[in-house]
Protein backbone atom coordinates (compact mmCIF):
# COMPACT_ATOMS: atom_id res chain seq x y z
CA UNK A 1 0.00 0.00 0.00
CA UNK A 2 1.24 3.23 -1.25
CA UNK A 3 0.33 5.06 2.26
CA UNK A 4 3.17 3.74 4.03
CA UNK A 5 6.53 5.14 5.01
CA UNK A 6 9.26 2.57 5.32
CA UNK A 7 11.89 3.21 7.45
CA UNK A 8 14.68 1.68 9.22
CA UNK A 9 12.44 0.50 11.96
CA UNK A 10 10.02 -0.82 9.89
CA UNK A 11 6.43 0.57 7.88
CA UNK A 12 5.05 3.59 9.88
CA UNK A 13 1.93 5.15 8.84
CA UNK A 14 1.66 8.42 7.97
CA UNK A 15 -1.90 9.42 7.02
CA UNK A 16 -4.64 10.82 8.54
CA UNK A 17 -7.48 9.81 6.95
CA UNK A 18 -11.89 9.36 6.62
CA UNK A 19 -13.92 5.82 6.72
CA UNK A 20 -17.34 6.58 6.14
CA UNK A 21 -20.44 3.92 6.30
CA UNK A 22 -23.75 5.40 5.35
CA UNK A 23 -26.58 6.22 3.63
CA UNK A 24 -27.29 8.18 0.24
CA UNK A 25 -26.63 11.20 2.00
CA UNK A 26 -22.90 10.44 2.08
CA UNK A 27 -22.42 8.04 -0.74
CA UNK A 28 -19.74 9.83 -2.83
CA UNK A 29 -20.65 7.28 -5.54
CA UNK A 30 -20.36 3.46 -4.83
CA UNK A 31 -24.50 2.94 -6.10
CA UNK A 32 -23.06 4.75 -9.48
CA UNK A 33 -20.34 2.17 -9.64
CA UNK A 34 -22.75 -0.70 -9.12
CA UNK A 35 -25.19 0.56 -11.12
CA UNK A 36 -24.16 3.32 -13.98
CA UNK A 37 -27.86 3.62 -15.27
CA UNK A 38 -28.89 4.80 -12.26
CA UNK A 39 -30.12 9.11 -12.61
CA UNK A 40 -27.35 10.37 -10.14
CA UNK A 41 -24.54 8.74 -12.10
CA UNK A 42 -26.03 11.45 -15.41
CA UNK A 43 -26.95 14.86 -15.57
CA UNK A 44 -28.26 17.01 -14.27
CA UNK A 45 -26.92 15.94 -11.24
CA UNK A 46 -23.53 17.30 -10.49
CA UNK A 47 -24.44 20.28 -12.52
CA UNK A 48 -22.93 22.31 -9.90
CA UNK A 49 -19.40 21.05 -9.97
CA UNK A 50 -20.20 20.27 -13.94
CA UNK A 51 -19.65 16.19 -13.46
CA UNK A 52 -22.12 13.61 -12.30
CA UNK A 53 -20.11 12.16 -9.74
CA UNK A 54 -22.72 9.68 -8.35
CA UNK A 55 -23.41 11.67 -5.72
CA UNK A 56 -27.35 12.29 -4.83
CA UNK A 57 -26.69 16.45 -5.63
CA UNK A 58 -26.28 18.58 -7.59
CA UNK A 59 -22.23 18.82 -5.97
CA UNK A 60 -20.66 18.17 -3.09
CA UNK A 61 -22.13 16.38 -0.07
CA UNK A 62 -21.66 16.92 4.15
CA UNK A 63 -18.88 14.08 3.93
CA UNK A 64 -16.65 16.37 1.23
CA UNK A 65 -16.63 19.34 3.20
CA UNK A 66 -15.89 17.20 6.52
CA UNK A 67 -12.76 15.92 4.37
CA UNK A 68 -11.98 19.46 3.10
CA UNK A 69 -12.34 21.06 6.66
CA UNK A 70 -9.82 18.70 7.77
CA UNK A 71 -7.79 19.56 4.64
CA UNK A 72 -7.97 16.33 3.03
CA UNK A 73 -9.20 15.14 -0.40
CA UNK A 74 -12.46 14.26 -1.26
CA UNK A 75 -12.65 10.77 0.21
CA UNK A 76 -12.83 7.75 -2.49
CA UNK A 77 -16.03 5.41 -2.69
CA UNK A 78 -15.07 1.99 -1.96
CA UNK A 79 -16.23 0.65 -5.33
CA UNK A 80 -14.00 2.74 -7.08
CA UNK A 81 -10.80 1.86 -5.23
CA UNK A 82 -8.84 -0.26 -8.20
CA UNK A 83 -9.21 3.27 -10.20
CA UNK A 84 -8.43 5.41 -7.37
CA UNK A 85 -5.94 3.84 -4.78
CA UNK A 86 -4.05 7.21 -3.89
CA UNK A 87 -6.90 8.63 -2.52
CA UNK A 88 -7.51 5.89 -0.28
CA UNK A 89 -4.77 6.96 1.30
CA UNK A 90 -6.48 9.72 3.32
CA UNK A 91 -9.70 7.13 3.91
CA UNK A 92 -12.34 5.00 2.34
CA UNK A 93 -16.22 5.50 1.60
CA UNK A 94 -18.63 2.69 2.21
CA UNK A 95 -21.80 4.46 2.20
CA UNK A 96 -24.60 3.26 -0.55
CA UNK A 97 -27.46 5.11 -1.45
CA UNK A 98 -30.41 3.51 0.01
CA UNK A 99 -28.70 1.59 2.98
CA UNK A 100 -30.23 -0.08 5.72
CA UNK A 101 -29.02 -0.01 9.41
CA UNK A 102 -30.70 -3.36 9.53
CA UNK A 103 -30.67 -6.24 6.93
CA UNK A 104 -33.56 -7.37 4.57
CA UNK A 105 -34.13 -10.53 6.93
CA UNK A 106 -34.63 -8.50 9.78
CA UNK A 107 -36.46 -6.02 8.73
CA UNK A 108 -39.07 -8.86 6.99
CA UNK A 109 -39.13 -10.16 10.78
CA UNK A 110 -40.92 -6.69 11.31
CA UNK A 111 -43.20 -7.13 8.35
CA UNK A 112 -41.21 -4.36 6.43
CA UNK A 113 -40.13 -5.29 2.87
CA UNK A 114 -37.48 -3.58 0.80
CA UNK A 115 -38.30 -2.06 -2.39
CA UNK A 116 -34.80 -1.71 -3.20
CA UNK A 117 -32.27 -4.28 -1.17
CA UNK A 118 -28.71 -1.53 -1.39
CA UNK A 119 -25.66 -3.06 0.62
CA UNK A 120 -27.10 -2.35 4.95
CA UNK A 121 -24.92 -1.53 7.48
CA UNK A 122 -23.49 -5.45 8.53
CA UNK A 123 -22.61 -6.02 4.28
CA UNK A 124 -20.40 -2.28 4.36
CA UNK A 125 -18.82 -3.10 7.94
CA UNK A 126 -17.92 -6.27 5.73
CA UNK A 127 -16.05 -4.11 3.23
CA UNK A 128 -14.69 -2.39 5.79
CA UNK A 129 -13.21 -5.70 7.34
CA UNK A 130 -11.95 -6.80 3.85
CA UNK A 131 -10.08 -3.33 3.47
CA UNK A 132 -8.50 -3.59 6.45
CA UNK A 133 -6.92 -7.15 6.52
CA UNK A 134 -5.10 -6.06 3.91
CA UNK A 135 -4.31 -2.48 5.15
CA UNK A 136 -2.95 -4.11 8.58
CA UNK A 137 -1.19 -6.53 6.65
CA UNK A 138 0.65 -4.14 5.46
CA UNK A 139 1.69 -2.01 8.58
CA UNK A 140 3.99 -4.02 10.49
CA UNK A 141 3.34 -1.77 14.06
CA UNK A 142 0.17 -2.15 15.93
CA UNK A 143 -2.74 -1.77 13.39
CA UNK A 144 -4.59 -0.08 15.80
CA UNK A 145 -2.45 2.16 16.99
CA UNK A 146 -2.04 3.15 12.85
CA UNK A 147 -5.46 3.87 13.26
CA UNK A 148 -5.76 5.91 15.83
CA UNK A 149 -5.85 9.17 14.34
CA UNK A 150 -8.14 8.84 11.84
CA UNK A 151 -11.84 9.86 11.65
CA UNK A 152 -14.34 7.40 11.38
CA UNK A 153 -18.21 8.78 10.41
CA UNK A 154 -21.67 6.84 10.38
CA UNK A 155 -24.79 7.96 9.40
CA UNK A 156 -28.35 5.05 9.23
CA UNK A 157 -31.76 4.80 10.03
CA UNK A 158 -33.87 7.27 7.34
CA UNK A 159 -34.02 4.49 4.89
CA UNK A 160 -35.42 1.95 7.75
CA UNK A 161 -38.02 4.49 8.88
CA UNK A 162 -38.87 5.29 5.31
CA UNK A 163 -39.59 1.63 4.21
CA UNK A 164 -42.07 1.43 7.05
CA UNK A 165 -43.33 4.85 6.17
CA UNK A 166 -44.01 3.91 2.69
CA UNK A 167 -45.66 0.62 3.92
CA UNK A 168 -48.55 2.03 6.17
CA UNK A 169 -46.34 1.39 9.54
CA UNK A 170 -47.46 3.97 11.79
CA UNK A 171 -45.35 5.72 13.95
CA UNK A 172 -46.39 4.14 16.99
CA UNK A 173 -46.64 1.22 15.45
CA UNK A 174 -42.78 1.30 14.60
CA UNK A 175 -42.12 2.09 18.28
CA UNK A 176 -43.71 -0.65 19.84
CA UNK A 177 -42.19 -3.17 17.08
CA UNK A 178 -38.51 -1.87 18.68
CA UNK A 179 -37.68 -0.62 15.03
CA UNK A 180 -35.72 2.26 16.44
CA UNK A 181 -33.79 0.58 19.37
CA UNK A 182 -33.15 -2.24 17.14
CA UNK A 183 -31.75 0.28 14.51
CA UNK A 184 -29.55 2.13 17.29
CA UNK A 185 -28.83 -1.21 18.84
CA UNK A 186 -27.18 -2.32 15.47
CA UNK A 187 -25.17 0.76 14.71
CA UNK A 188 -23.59 0.66 18.37
CA UNK A 189 -22.58 -3.15 17.62
CA UNK A 190 -21.18 -1.52 14.54
CA UNK A 191 -19.27 0.93 16.50
CA UNK A 192 -17.80 -1.18 18.76
CA UNK A 193 -16.55 -3.42 15.73
CA UNK A 194 -15.13 -0.41 14.49
CA UNK A 195 -13.66 0.74 18.01
CA UNK A 196 -12.00 -2.64 18.06
CA UNK A 197 -9.77 -2.54 14.84
CA UNK A 198 -8.83 0.86 16.27
CA UNK A 199 -10.68 3.21 15.71
CA UNK A 200 -10.46 6.61 18.27
CA UNK A 201 -12.17 9.44 16.77
CA UNK A 202 -15.75 8.58 15.76
CA UNK A 203 -18.48 10.84 14.21
CA UNK A 204 -22.37 9.47 14.27
CA UNK A 205 -24.62 11.43 12.59
CA UNK A 206 -28.62 11.53 13.59
CA UNK A 207 -31.27 11.77 11.02
CA UNK A 208 -32.80 14.95 9.97
CA UNK A 209 -35.90 16.78 8.73
CA UNK A 210 -37.54 14.32 7.56
CA UNK A 211 -40.88 15.76 7.60
CA UNK A 212 -39.54 18.72 5.36
CA UNK A 213 -38.57 15.94 2.79
CA UNK A 214 -40.62 16.55 -0.82
CA UNK A 215 -40.85 12.65 -1.03
CA UNK A 216 -42.32 12.84 2.39
CA UNK A 217 -44.66 15.66 1.76
CA UNK A 218 -45.81 13.95 -1.11
CA UNK A 219 -46.69 10.57 0.61
CA UNK A 220 -48.85 12.71 3.30
CA UNK A 221 -50.62 14.68 1.08
CA UNK A 222 -53.52 12.42 1.29
CA UNK A 223 -53.93 12.16 5.34
CA UNK A 224 -55.71 14.63 6.07
CA UNK A 225 -55.08 14.08 9.57
CA UNK A 226 -51.31 15.42 9.04
CA UNK A 227 -50.02 18.58 10.71
CA UNK A 228 -47.11 20.88 9.47
CA UNK A 229 -45.25 23.68 11.33
CA UNK A 230 -44.26 27.16 10.13
CA UNK A 231 -42.15 26.22 7.29
CA UNK A 232 -44.61 23.72 5.93
CA UNK A 233 -42.76 20.36 7.18
CA UNK A 234 -45.15 17.01 8.96
CA UNK A 235 -44.68 17.37 12.20
CA UNK A 236 -45.03 13.49 13.19
CA UNK A 237 -41.93 13.14 11.14
CA UNK A 238 -39.47 15.36 12.82
CA UNK A 239 -41.19 14.44 15.89
CA UNK A 240 -39.86 10.77 14.88
CA UNK A 241 -36.45 12.06 14.04
CA UNK A 242 -36.32 13.56 17.33
CA UNK A 243 -37.27 10.25 18.67
CA UNK A 244 -34.22 8.36 17.18
CA UNK A 245 -31.89 10.74 17.56
CA UNK A 246 -32.70 10.69 21.46
CA UNK A 247 -32.33 6.90 21.19
CA UNK A 248 -29.02 6.87 19.50
CA UNK A 249 -27.99 10.03 21.65
CA UNK A 250 -28.12 8.03 25.19
CA UNK A 251 -26.81 4.60 23.34
CA UNK A 252 -23.41 7.07 22.46
CA UNK A 253 -23.81 7.89 26.20
CA UNK A 254 -23.39 4.31 26.83
CA UNK A 255 -20.34 3.79 24.36
CA UNK A 256 -18.27 6.56 26.14
CA UNK A 257 -19.14 4.85 29.44
CA UNK A 258 -17.48 1.86 27.79
CA UNK A 259 -15.02 3.14 26.11
CA UNK A 260 -13.92 6.64 27.57
CA UNK A 261 -10.41 6.41 25.54
CA UNK A 262 -12.67 7.10 22.64
CA UNK A 263 -13.93 10.71 21.05
CA UNK A 264 -17.45 9.56 20.26
CA UNK A 265 -19.11 12.75 19.10
CA UNK A 266 -23.22 12.96 18.08
CA UNK A 267 -23.45 14.97 14.75
CA UNK A 268 -26.54 16.45 15.42
CA UNK A 269 -27.80 16.66 11.46
CA UNK A 270 -31.57 17.58 12.74
CA UNK A 271 -30.52 21.09 14.79
CA UNK A 272 -27.99 21.79 11.52
CA UNK A 273 -30.03 21.89 8.97
CA UNK A 274 -33.61 23.41 11.73
CA UNK A 275 -30.92 26.31 12.12
CA UNK A 276 -30.89 26.29 8.18
CA UNK A 277 -34.20 27.05 7.80
CA UNK A 278 -34.79 29.24 10.81
CA UNK A 279 -32.20 31.31 8.73
CA UNK A 280 -33.23 30.68 5.19
CA UNK A 281 -33.83 34.12 4.28
CA UNK A 282 -30.76 35.39 4.94
CA UNK A 283 -28.92 32.68 3.71
CA UNK A 284 -30.60 33.02 0.48
CA UNK A 285 -32.88 30.42 -0.14
CA UNK A 286 -36.04 31.19 -1.91
CA UNK A 287 -37.44 27.50 -1.32
CA UNK A 288 -37.74 25.15 1.65
CA UNK A 289 -39.62 22.24 1.23
CA UNK A 290 -40.04 21.83 -3.08
CA UNK A 291 -37.04 19.91 -4.75
CA UNK A 292 -34.95 21.49 -7.13
CA UNK A 293 -36.34 18.72 -9.57
CA UNK A 294 -39.54 18.81 -9.20
CA UNK A 295 -42.19 16.23 -7.35
CA UNK A 296 -45.50 16.76 -7.17
CA UNK A 297 -48.19 14.09 -6.51
CA UNK A 298 -47.52 10.96 -4.24
CA UNK A 299 -47.57 8.19 -7.06
CA UNK A 300 -44.85 10.28 -8.77
CA UNK A 301 -43.04 10.89 -5.77
CA UNK A 302 -42.92 6.89 -5.20
CA UNK A 303 -42.35 6.27 -9.09
CA UNK A 304 -39.11 8.53 -8.89
CA UNK A 305 -37.40 8.38 -5.73
CA UNK A 306 -38.17 4.27 -5.34
CA UNK A 307 -38.29 2.80 -9.31
CA UNK A 308 -34.78 4.36 -9.88
CA UNK A 309 -36.73 6.99 -11.95
CA UNK A 310 -34.99 10.47 -9.77
CA UNK A 311 -34.19 13.92 -11.18
CA UNK A 312 -33.58 13.89 -14.85
CA UNK A 313 -36.21 11.31 -15.38
CA UNK A 314 -39.04 12.02 -17.65
CA UNK A 315 -41.42 14.61 -16.40
CA UNK A 316 -39.12 16.58 -13.86
CA UNK A 317 -38.46 19.75 -14.18
CA UNK A 318 -34.47 21.24 -13.13
CA UNK A 319 -34.46 24.56 -11.32
CA UNK A 320 -32.45 27.49 -12.85
CA UNK A 321 -31.10 28.00 -9.13
CA UNK A 322 -30.38 25.27 -7.27
CA UNK A 323 -28.61 27.53 -5.00
CA UNK A 324 -31.86 29.13 -3.57
CA UNK A 325 -33.54 25.60 -2.71
CA UNK A 326 -32.61 23.82 0.21
CA UNK A 327 -33.58 20.14 -1.58
CA UNK A 328 -32.35 18.71 -4.92
CA UNK A 329 -34.21 15.97 -5.46
CA UNK A 330 -37.33 14.97 -3.33
CA UNK A 331 -35.55 13.61 -0.83
CA UNK A 332 -31.59 14.66 -0.78
CA UNK A 333 -30.23 18.36 -0.51
CA UNK A 334 -28.63 20.68 -2.62
CA UNK A 335 -24.60 21.55 -2.63
CA UNK A 336 -25.28 24.58 -0.58
CA UNK A 337 -27.48 22.95 1.92
CA UNK A 338 -25.06 20.62 2.30
CA UNK A 339 -21.85 23.21 3.11
CA UNK A 340 -23.97 25.19 5.33
CA UNK A 341 -25.30 21.80 7.42
CA UNK A 342 -21.71 20.79 7.55
CA UNK A 343 -20.95 23.87 9.01
CA UNK A 344 -23.61 23.87 11.65
CA UNK A 345 -22.66 20.64 13.17
CA UNK A 346 -19.71 22.38 14.81
CA UNK A 347 -21.40 24.48 16.82
CA UNK A 348 -24.00 22.51 18.24
CA UNK A 349 -26.01 24.25 21.34
CA UNK A 350 -27.09 21.12 22.68
CA UNK A 351 -24.41 18.74 23.47
CA UNK A 352 -21.93 20.57 25.69
CA UNK A 353 -18.88 19.58 24.47
CA UNK A 354 -19.47 19.36 21.42
CA UNK A 355 -17.59 21.85 19.83
CA UNK A 356 -14.07 20.88 21.60
CA UNK A 357 -14.97 17.33 20.48
CA UNK A 358 -15.01 18.04 17.10
CA UNK A 359 -12.73 20.12 16.80
CA UNK A 360 -10.24 17.63 18.76
CA UNK A 361 -10.75 15.10 16.16
CA UNK A 362 -9.17 17.17 13.48
CA UNK A 363 -6.29 19.27 15.29
CA UNK A 364 -3.45 16.87 16.10
CA UNK A 365 -1.83 16.78 19.97
CA UNK A 366 1.43 17.20 18.03
CA UNK A 367 0.43 20.58 17.00
CA UNK A 368 -1.21 21.71 19.98
CA UNK A 369 2.10 20.93 21.50
CA UNK A 370 3.82 22.93 19.22
CA UNK A 371 2.47 25.95 20.18
CA UNK A 372 2.08 25.70 23.84
CA UNK A 373 5.83 25.47 23.01
CA UNK A 374 6.35 28.30 20.59
CA UNK A 375 3.90 30.59 23.22
CA UNK A 376 6.26 29.20 26.55
CA UNK A 377 9.62 29.88 24.39
CA UNK A 378 8.21 33.71 23.71
CA UNK A 379 7.29 33.99 26.70
CA UNK A 380 11.00 32.80 28.34
CA UNK A 381 12.90 35.04 25.40
CA UNK A 382 10.50 38.11 26.40
CA UNK A 383 11.42 37.75 30.05
CA UNK A 384 15.35 37.49 29.40
CA UNK A 385 15.42 40.53 27.31
CA UNK A 386 13.28 42.45 30.21
CA UNK A 387 15.94 41.16 32.27
CA UNK A 388 19.14 42.22 30.16
CA UNK A 389 17.75 45.58 29.67
CA UNK A 390 16.46 46.12 33.17
CA UNK A 391 19.57 48.26 34.60
CA UNK A 392 20.40 49.79 30.95
CA UNK A 393 19.19 53.38 30.19
CA UNK A 394 18.03 52.59 27.13
CA UNK A 395 15.14 50.09 26.06
CA UNK A 396 15.12 47.54 23.88
CA UNK A 397 13.01 49.46 21.51
CA UNK A 398 15.54 52.11 21.23
CA UNK A 399 18.34 49.85 20.80
CA UNK A 400 17.23 47.34 18.01
CA UNK A 401 13.99 49.34 17.43
CA UNK A 402 13.50 47.84 13.28
CA UNK A 403 13.92 44.59 15.33
CA UNK A 404 11.39 44.91 17.46
CA UNK A 405 9.14 46.51 15.59
CA UNK A 406 9.34 43.66 12.98
CA UNK A 407 8.70 41.16 16.27
CA UNK A 408 5.42 43.27 17.29
CA UNK A 409 4.11 42.50 13.49
CA UNK A 410 5.17 38.77 14.15
CA UNK A 411 3.41 38.71 17.30
CA UNK A 412 0.81 40.02 16.29
CA UNK A 413 0.16 37.78 13.18
CA UNK A 414 0.97 34.74 15.33
CA UNK A 415 -2.12 35.85 17.97
CA UNK A 416 -4.59 36.31 15.03
CA UNK A 417 -3.96 33.62 12.96
CA UNK A 418 -4.34 31.01 16.90
CA UNK A 419 -7.38 33.19 17.81
CA UNK A 420 -8.67 32.54 14.05
CA UNK A 421 -8.37 28.58 14.69
CA UNK A 422 -10.16 28.84 17.89
CA UNK A 423 -12.98 30.71 15.97
CA UNK A 424 -12.87 27.96 13.78
CA UNK A 425 -14.95 25.84 15.62
CA UNK A 426 -17.49 28.22 15.44
CA UNK A 427 -17.34 29.29 11.64
CA UNK A 428 -16.16 26.16 9.84
CA UNK A 429 -16.77 27.74 6.08
CA UNK A 430 -16.22 30.95 6.82
CA UNK A 431 -12.58 30.99 8.37
CA UNK A 432 -9.61 29.83 6.31
CA UNK A 433 -8.73 25.93 6.20
CA UNK A 434 -7.13 25.10 9.88
CA UNK A 435 -3.62 23.66 7.76
CA UNK A 436 -3.04 26.96 6.70
CA UNK A 437 -3.81 28.61 9.55
CA UNK A 438 -1.30 26.42 11.60
CA UNK A 439 1.71 26.96 9.30
CA UNK A 440 0.68 30.58 9.79
CA UNK A 441 0.65 31.10 13.56
CA UNK A 442 3.70 28.39 13.85
CA UNK A 443 6.09 30.10 11.05
CA UNK A 444 4.96 33.81 12.71
CA UNK A 445 5.53 32.05 16.31
CA UNK A 446 9.39 30.57 15.25
CA UNK A 447 9.94 33.79 13.18
CA UNK A 448 9.40 36.21 16.65
CA UNK A 449 11.69 34.01 18.59
CA UNK A 450 14.72 34.16 16.49
CA UNK A 451 14.17 37.72 16.25
CA UNK A 452 14.30 38.10 20.30
CA UNK A 453 17.16 35.77 19.74
CA UNK A 454 18.75 38.12 17.17
CA UNK A 455 18.78 40.52 20.39
CA UNK A 456 19.73 38.09 23.07
CA UNK A 457 22.26 35.55 20.96
CA UNK A 458 22.84 36.57 17.54
CA UNK A 459 24.41 33.30 16.66
CA UNK A 460 21.39 31.10 17.31
CA UNK A 461 18.90 34.06 16.36
CA UNK A 462 20.65 34.21 12.45
CA UNK A 463 20.88 30.14 12.44
CA UNK A 464 17.35 30.25 13.56
CA UNK A 465 16.46 32.80 10.51
CA UNK A 466 18.50 31.06 8.10
CA UNK A 467 16.95 27.66 8.86
CA UNK A 468 13.27 29.36 8.42
CA UNK A 469 14.44 30.66 4.88
CA UNK A 470 15.83 27.68 3.89
CA UNK A 471 12.40 25.74 4.62
CA UNK A 472 10.65 28.44 3.28
CA UNK A 473 13.10 28.54 -0.04
CA UNK A 474 12.80 24.48 -0.51
CA UNK A 475 8.92 24.86 -0.75
CA UNK A 476 9.25 27.69 -2.75
CA UNK A 477 11.28 25.54 -5.47
CA UNK A 478 9.06 22.48 -4.79
CA UNK A 479 5.54 24.63 -4.74
CA UNK A 480 5.30 24.70 -8.20
CA UNK A 481 5.19 21.09 -8.69
CA UNK A 482 2.98 20.10 -5.74
CA UNK A 483 0.51 22.69 -6.63
CA UNK A 484 0.17 20.71 -10.25
CA UNK A 485 -0.27 17.41 -9.09
CA UNK A 486 -2.37 18.67 -6.21
CA UNK A 487 -4.39 20.00 -8.23
CA UNK A 488 -4.49 16.96 -10.10
CA UNK A 489 -5.32 14.61 -7.32
CA UNK A 490 -8.17 17.22 -6.16
CA UNK A 491 -10.01 16.78 -9.61
CA UNK A 492 -9.10 13.62 -9.09
CA UNK A 493 -11.31 12.76 -6.31
CA UNK A 494 -14.63 13.21 -7.87
CA UNK A 495 -13.07 11.96 -11.57
CA UNK A 496 -11.31 8.63 -11.74
CA UNK A 497 -10.22 9.28 -15.23
CA UNK A 498 -7.28 12.05 -14.64
CA UNK A 499 -5.81 9.85 -11.64
CA UNK A 500 -5.31 7.10 -14.12
CA UNK A 501 -3.43 9.53 -16.21
CA UNK A 502 -1.28 10.85 -13.05
CA UNK A 503 -0.40 6.89 -12.80
CA UNK A 504 0.15 6.01 -15.99
CA UNK A 505 2.55 9.21 -16.60
CA UNK A 506 4.57 8.63 -13.74
CA UNK A 507 4.44 4.39 -14.10
CA UNK A 508 5.87 4.98 -17.79
CA UNK A 509 8.28 7.39 -16.92
CA UNK A 510 10.37 4.61 -14.88
CA UNK A 511 11.50 6.77 -11.99
CA UNK A 512 11.00 5.63 -8.75
CA UNK A 513 11.65 8.90 -7.67
CA UNK A 514 9.02 10.18 -9.08
CA UNK A 515 6.21 7.45 -8.78
CA UNK A 516 7.34 8.24 -4.74
CA UNK A 517 6.87 11.55 -4.79
CA UNK A 518 3.42 11.24 -6.76
CA UNK A 519 2.09 8.71 -4.36
CA UNK A 520 3.44 11.51 -1.44
CA UNK A 521 1.65 13.59 -2.26
CA UNK A 522 -1.89 12.34 -1.46
CA UNK A 523 -0.47 13.01 2.28
CA UNK A 524 0.13 16.93 1.55
CA UNK A 525 -2.78 19.68 2.57
CA UNK A 526 -2.95 21.21 -1.34
CA UNK A 527 -3.98 24.71 -1.40
CA UNK A 528 -4.73 26.47 -4.56
CA UNK A 529 -2.38 29.36 -3.70
CA UNK A 530 1.16 29.69 -3.52
CA UNK A 531 1.99 30.98 0.20
CA UNK A 532 -0.26 27.84 1.29
CA UNK A 533 2.41 25.84 -0.17
CA UNK A 534 5.61 28.19 1.85
CA UNK A 535 3.85 27.79 4.86
CA UNK A 536 2.50 23.76 5.12
CA UNK A 537 6.49 22.88 5.36
CA UNK A 538 5.66 23.65 9.21
CA UNK A 539 3.11 21.21 9.28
Amino acid sequence: MQCIKHTQTGAVWIQRAIYNLGTSISDTGNSAVDNPSTWQAKFPYGETIHEATGRPSDGLLIIDYIAKSADLPLVVPYKNLSAAHLSACHGVNFAYSGATALSKEALAKKNITLELTNPSLDVQLGWLDDYFDGFCHNVKENCTKALSSSLFMMNFGTNDYGSAFRQNHSMEEIKKNNLVSDVVEAMKQALKKIISRGARKVLVFGVALDGCRPISLAMQSANKSATYDRFGCVRDNNDFCKYHNEVLQEGLKELREQHPDVQIVYGDLYNAMQSVFDNFKSLGFKSLTKACCDVESREKAKAIQYKDKLCGAHGTIVCPKPEEYVYWDNAHWTQKANQLAAGQLDHSRHLPQAREQLLQLIMSSSTTAMHAAMSFLNFVLLALLQLKYQNKEISPFEAHGTIMLLYILTSIIYSTALIALLLRAHQLPEIPCLATLEHISLLSGALACALLLLILAPPFGYFLLAFCGVLVLVKALLGSYQQIVGQLLDVAAISERPRDLILKVFHRSGRQEARDQAHAMASVCFQKYWIRHLLQIIC
